[in-house]
């Protein structure tokens, strides 16, 4: 995975934003709000067995979106690798145990669909159900703010983006934190919350990946792949030594270094 950074992954992990962007609005807000009614699971029964196919259309779409999130986890790590290993393996791991999560949400909504289209529903175990679907997407969703947290901190520290874009994803990884743990804490506030939260998590998240999306249509493949290679074999040391010249070989702190040699692959 490592030898996919950093272009090929930063253009999956930008090319799989625009799948999320497209897929998640569609399948978790427009989709629910046609086939479900809170706090009404006799009035939701109806709407879903009128239309049962629209209900397990916005599933599929969940589905969509853990499938996209497989590979977005797998860029991330990549794009991360060779600047610094653990940050990289705490990125990727957090967003793939967040995807874990996400399908067990939609597996779960395909259970209450399948009791609500029932001839006679069992509100009682749909309830339970639906208190399960809650509750796991609420988790993955304060694990999505963790990883946002993490990954802003390592675009501040050395990746090779603008700073900026690493404080709106802190900015994000908080909004989701919110909407998590908030509303598992205080179920009352989790309208105000999600409406809020959504708004600063959209603003703090897309940026970064609408840059790496330019950012990676800019630099040749075969350049970069060759630089990390080189990298790896301690060519940033030899670089060093010319760019001295003599001079005070004073080394710079290991989040300027990344920074700089990644520049050099733009």
């Amino acid at each position: 995975m490592s030898q996919l950074a950093p272009v090929p992954a930063a253009r999956l992990a930008a090319w799989c934003t625009v799948g999320l962007v497209v897929l998640g609005p569609l399948s978790l807000v427009v989709i629910p709000g046609l086939t479900t009614v809170p706090g009404d699971l006799a009035a939701t029964a109806q709407l879903m067995a009128d239309n049962p196919l629209l209900a397990r259309s916005g599933l599929l779409g969940e589905l969509g979106i853990v499938f996209i999130e497989l590979f977005m986890s797998v860029a991330l790590y990549a794009f991360f690798r060779p600047l610094h290993r653990d940050a990289a393996l705490l990125i990727g791991g957090t967003r793939l145990a967040m995807t874990v999560l996400q399908a067990v949400a939609a597996l779960v909504g395909f259970a209450v669909v399948a009791v609500l289209t029932t001839s006679s529903p069992d509100l009682a175990a749909s309830e339970t159900l639906q208190a399960l679907r809650t509750s796991a997407t609420l988790v993955w969703q304060a694990i999505f703010g963790l990883h946002c947290l993490i990954l802003g901190g390592a675009v501040l520290r050395f990746a090779p983006v603008p700073r900026v874009f690493g404080a709106l994803m802190l900015v994000a990884g908080g909004a989701y934190l919110a909407i998590g743990l908030g509303t598992l804490s205080v179920p009352a506030a989790g309208d105000t919350l999600m409406g809020v939260g959504g708004l600063l998590a959209t603003l703090g998240e897309v940026p970064l990946y609408v840059y790496l999306l330019g950012w990676a249509g800019k630099v040749r493949v075969g350049a970069a792949a060759e630089h990390v290679s080189h990298l790896r074999r301690g060519g940033w040391r030899r670089r060093w030594r010319r760019r001295t010249d003599g001079r005070s070989r004073r080394r710079r702190p290991a989040a300027s270094r990344r920074r700089r040699r990644w520049a050099r692959t733009r």
